[in-house]
């Protein structure tokens, strides 16, 4: 039970104490360290709870990037396509590539790729709407889940992270300044029915390759 909603039921049990104990002529004093004992027992629960929520956050983030581990964001993903399958919606799957982060450390300094990483999590968070989900599937694959959204939307939303990226401004470990981040983004529109959550990202994946057979910087919307 949430303590939001456990708060009503202690303070309730906490009246009736009271009542009870003046009922059986308790002295004032017995009354108030009744009282104490419940409002001990209450922040002791909130501790708690806010403790336990927050262990269970952090253990659904991917600490490179601050966005979904593996896990969760494959847990987001297999709930929309069961949505889908009931005839709800539309929803595209976009992979994105980071073409800057392999050997970066080599060339720049150690704790280079680290920063790029940070950067393009909270780059991608910052594009993302309250219903969509970001996520880091591999070193090199962020991926974001793009609900009641078709392919051009899907596309269009793909647009807005490159152009994000685009405008980030990276200090990397040996001085240097990374202009940009640069990516490359698949996208495909989820299937309705007849496909599993494997083939969907296998044709993420593939549609991801052909942006990256183009260049640096591409949209491959399927």
């Amino acid at each position: 039970m949430e303590v939001r909603l456990a708060l009503p039921l202690i303070l309730l049990a906490a009246c009736l104490v009271a009542m009870a104990l003046a009922h059986l002529g308790a002295s004032r004093e017995g009354l108030l360290q009744a009282l104490l004992t419940f409002a001990l027992a209450w922040a002791g629960l909130a501790a708690w709870w806010r403790k336990r929520k927050d262990g269970l956050r952090g253990a659904e983030l991917d600490a490179a990037t601050g966005l979904l581990a593996e896990p969760a964001f494959t847990r987001r993903l297999r709930a929309e396509m069961a949505r889908l399958a009931r005839g709800r919606t539309q929803c595209c799957l976009a992979l994105v590539g980071l073409e800057a982060s392999r050997d970066l450390d080599q060339h720049h300094g150690s704790g280079s790729q680290a920063l790029l990483l940070q950067a393009a999590g909270r780059a991608l968070l910052s594009l993302t709407r309250s219903v969509d989900a970001a996520g880091r599937l591999s070193e090199h694959r962020l991926a974001l889940l793009l609900p009641d959204t078709g392919l051009e939307g899907g596309r269009a939303a793909a647009g807005k992270v490159l152009e994000g990226f685009g405008c980030e401004k990276l200090r990397l470990a040996d001085g240097s300044l990374l202009g940009g981040i640069p990516l490359n983004v698949g996208v495909v529109q989820l299937k309705a029915s007849g496909e599993t959550l494997r083939q969907a990202l296998d044709r993420a994946e593939a549609a991801l390759a052909l942006a990256q057979a183009k260049g640096r910087n591409q949209v491959e919307a399927q």
